[in-house]
């Protein structure tokens, strides 16, 4: 079957079954995980990588940046293509695409071609990540904030696991089998979502206003639309800080006060799992209470967290980190959400949902750069001032844009 065979016919195996919402909320957080495992999936790695095609440490890390920068890129693209035709077979459609260039990962004679099919997977996993959001906008219409507070807490489970699974099989076997093994996740993925996804309820009435213009039209309503404006804002202040941070924190640790060893810094880094509990809980609150309100708290949350690891005591960086997390994934959770909440099913959903994912993946590329300068000028501090001052301006969003 060829990719658009696959694409034009995602409909079929679930057109005429009644999935329940549990089912459908299962199938989509094991596909995220899947998904979201071949994201970071070289980090653990870089070294092994680094010393097979004699690269220095940032040119190993390009497999990381480049992939990040090739999924803000691209996600607008596919926002065209879930207003065009619908959620569902776009993300189905783009899971079964993402197969080949994880295959091709694993056979990449030179660093070159690594790094080509590495962008392949940045500009394939938009299509899932706005395709599901999307789709539970429509299919989780009276519980938008669960869903995706379940969706959030499944991202952050395939990028750990993603870290995990790869460092364990490049230990016992070589890193090329892990490119095997994030193949055969990708491709079960599509498998079930094809058999066990419905059609979202709203797509068969969305059909009818779907037009090549329609497309263009739901990015001007979107910039028009204040609150969705100040969302915008918020995507890249939290990635920012959260990437800037994590990305340097080994710098800061390895160094006085603490001296930590490298094994020991990478044991800080559980603190991600945190947001499996956070985006859960925040998606719940925010159905029933006020989603700016939540975003807003879980900002505050975030700046107390980045400014407590200032402080030379281990325990309380860790503290600080832990905050951080548990803010960042109830931001992300909620602001999706009220996304969501912000603009019509015949408006463009997908529209809106690739705008926010582009500003939220361009400011962790940004974060991966300029906290690094500010490191590099006067260390930890100017690093601590200037995500508090990225923060700070969300915050401010959320206050004065968003009504």
């Amino acid at each position: 079957m060829s990719i658009r065979e696959a694409f034009l016919s995602t409909r079929v195996d679930s057109q005429h079954k009644t999935v329940s919402q549990s089912t459908i909320l299962w199938v989509l957080g094991g596909s995220t995980v899947a998904v979201f495992s071949n994201m970071y999936a070289t980090q653990p790695i870089l070294p092994i990588i680094g010393e097979e095609f004699g690269l220095t440490p940032s040119e190993a890390g390009m497999t990381v940046s480049s992939l990040v920068l090739a999924v803000g890129c691209s996600v607008l693209f596919f926002g065209f293509l879930i207003d065009r035709f619908g959620p569902r077979r776009v993300m189905v459609a783009s899971t079964l695409a993402l197969v080949f260039p994880t295959l091709l990962c694993a056979v990449s004679p030179f660093f070159q071609f690594l790094l080509l099919f590495r962008v392949a997977q940045g500009l394939l996993i938009p299509g899932f990540i706005a395709g599901v959001l999307a789709y539970i906008h429509e299919q989780f219409s009276s519980k938008r904030g669960m869903a995706i507070g379940w969706y959030t807490a499944s991202t952050i489970f395939g990028g750990f696991s993603g870290r995990v699974i790869s460092g364990l099989l490049t230990e016992f076997v070589n890193w090329r089998t892990a490119f095997v093994g994030f193949a055969l996740f990708n491709l079960v993925a599509y498998l079930i979502m094809r058999r066990y996804l419905p059609e979202s309820q709203h797509s068969s009435r969305n059909a009818t206003i779907r037009s090549k213009g329609h497309s263009l039209n739901s990015f001007i309503i979107a910039f028009k639309n204040r609150n969705l404006v100040g969302a915008f804002l918020v995507g890249p202040a939290i990635f920012f800080p959260f990437i800037g941070l994590f990305t340097y924190l080994p710098y800061y640790l390895t160094k006085p006060p603490f001296n930590l060893s490298t094994l020991l810094v990478s044991f800080i880094f559980v603190v991600y799992l945190i947001g499996t509990f956070s985006a859960p809980i925040a998606g719940r609150l925010s159905d029933r209470y006020s989603r700016r309100v939540v975003i807003g708290i879980g900002l505050l949350i975030m700046m107390f967290g980045v400014a407590l690891t200032l402080t030379p005591w281990l325990l309380s960086v860790f503290a600080g980190l832990l905050f951080l997390c548990f803010g960042m994934f109830t931001v992300q959770s909620t602001t999706n959400a009220y996304v969501g909440d912000n603009i019509q099913e015949n408006q463009g959903r997908g529209s809106a949902v690739a705008i926010y994912q582009m500003f939220f993946y361009l400011g962790g590329t940004v974060g991966g750069i300029v906290p690094g300068l500010l490191w590099q000028s006067g260390g930890w501090l100017p690093l601590i001032c200037g995500c508090l001052a990225v923060l700070l301006a969300g915050f401010l969003a959320v206050m004065w844009v968003c009504r």
